[in-house]
């Protein structure tokens, strides 16, 4: 198909969606794309191309409401109470037909075509001489009708809004008997009731042009917790903001899933806020949230943040490995496991020692690297020995240090401790 005028715009062409009775037609062949010979009459007894249907075809996009003005004049229905007013002096705006096809009856309400538009509407032209060709239509004179032939002396009797609509187009109500139209939603739906061959088929639309595109950074989110057990997890953090785009509404939500942290995830309702609290959970459940400023289904979403639900095993498993020796002192191999615990989820491991019997008492022993002792060498507090600037292997990080109570060690590293009770932690 020859692409025509549709290439002069930019999809989705500031229309977020049409009911049935609405098509949506942009391009500009054939030319009876605007003044259609119903049924294959010569005469133009209709006013579109696509049989059977209200349409709607974009005529300008991004054109200053002044320039329109100009061009084409006053608006035939505006002002407040009737269409959108709180914009700028001379905004954006895009000028969109909206017209009934061919030769039947659309003014029931069943039958009505609707039309959602991105920005609001400001203002309608529906005289003949107000919808016919003007100089910045994307489309050339001979896409219109001139005059009003058959199918277009609509002009509405008593004009304007205000005034007696008369025994033609009803203004914004909706009637089963005569041609209308209706502006609802915010002022960002066009509904219209026609019957070809009666006045009122044709309808310059005028709306706001909220040119939107979708962000390009989800942003990023923190807070991952953990529990055994059910637990009700502290909020979920916004760490980087969403980004990029433009125009539209930047919107968040979030969703959840109890599956992964890439699939099934559900949405939330009334979760729209940057950060979100959750509720209650009993399983692990993996949170994300989306960002989007024109449709949600174009949305980018952040990496999953999880709030982990543990359990405890059942059993602990076995290790092995004893070791003796007849000398003062021992530097055990490594401790094996010989079976791994069972049952249980997300298990954390600690390790234990006693130096008086295999039923304890026990004392646990830091995870390796994770106790801070002090800064410089074990010698700087009371009960401490050795000093990691003079050990064996030359290190200053990360060596053992001796605590020997009440005797003091004669060494400085674990495997020359002599006698005393002493417990071993890495200097960091």
């Amino acid at each position: 198909m020859n692409q025509g005028v549709f290439g002069q715009f930019t999809s989705p062409y500031g229309i977020t969606g049409t009911n049935s009775q609405m098509i949506e037609k942009h391009t500009a062949l054939p030319a009876e794309a605007f003044h259609g010979r119903g049924s294959g009459q010569t005469s133009y007894d209709c006013c579109g191309y696509q049989s059977g249907k209200n349409t709607v075809t974009i005529e300008k996009q991004g054109i200053l409401l002044s320039t329109v003005l100009n061009q084409i004049g006053a608006f035939d229905y505006s002002g407040s109470g009737y269409t959108y007013t709180s914009y700028s002096s001379d905004p954006s705006v895009n000028v969109y037909m909206c017209y009934l096809n061919d030769n039947v009856d659309y003014q029931s309400t069943s039958n009505a075509g609707y039309v959602d538009f991105q920005g609001e509407i400001i203002g309608i032209y529906l005289t003949v001489a107000t919808t016919e060709h003007w100089s910045s239509s994307e489309y050339s004179s001979s896409y219109y009708p001139s005059g009003a032939p058959i199918g277009r002396e609509f002009e509405p009797q008593g004009g304007r809004p205000g005034g007696n609509p008369g025994n033609y187009t009803q203004w914004n109500t909706q009637s089963n008997s005569k041609d209308w139209f209706q502006i609802s939603n915010s002022y960002k739906r066009f509904k219209m009731g026609c019957e070809n061959n009666k006045p009122g088929d044709w309808f310059r639309v005028v709306t706001l042009s909220n040119s939107c595109s979708e962000p390009t950074g989800a942003g990023s989110i923190g807070n991952p917790q953990n529990n055994c057990g059910s637990f009700n997890p502290s909020t979920i953090t916004n760490t980087l903001s969403g980004s990029g785009g433009s125009g539209g509404t930047a919107t968040y939500f979030w969703q959840s899933s109890t599956t992964s942290n890439s699939s099934n995830f559900s949405t939330i309702p009334f979760a729209t806020s940057t950060t979100y609290n959750p509720s209650t959970i009993s399983q692990t459940t993996w949170y994300r949230r989306g960002y989007y400023r024109c449709n949600s289904s174009a949305a980018v979403y952040t990496d999953a943040v999880e709030m982990t639900v543990g359990s405890n095993p059942t059993d602990a498993g076995s290790i092995g490995n004893a070791q003796s020796t007849c000398s003062n002192s021992l530097d055990p191999s490594a401790i094996t496991n010989t079976s791994s615990p069972i049952g249980g989820t997300n298990l954390t491991y600690l390790w234990e020692y006693s130096i008086n019997s295999a039923s304890g008492p026990w004392i646990d022993i830091a995870p390796l690297g994770s106790v801070t002792v002090f800064s410089s060498d074990c010698d700087n507090a009371t009960g401490w020995s050795g000093d990691i600037n003079t050990l064996p292997d030359a290190t200053t990080n990360g060596s053992w240090c001796i605590f020997s109570s009440p005797t003091g060690s004669s060494g400085t590293c674990p495997n020359s401790a002599q006698s005393g009770s002493y417990f071993f932690y890495f200097e960091t």
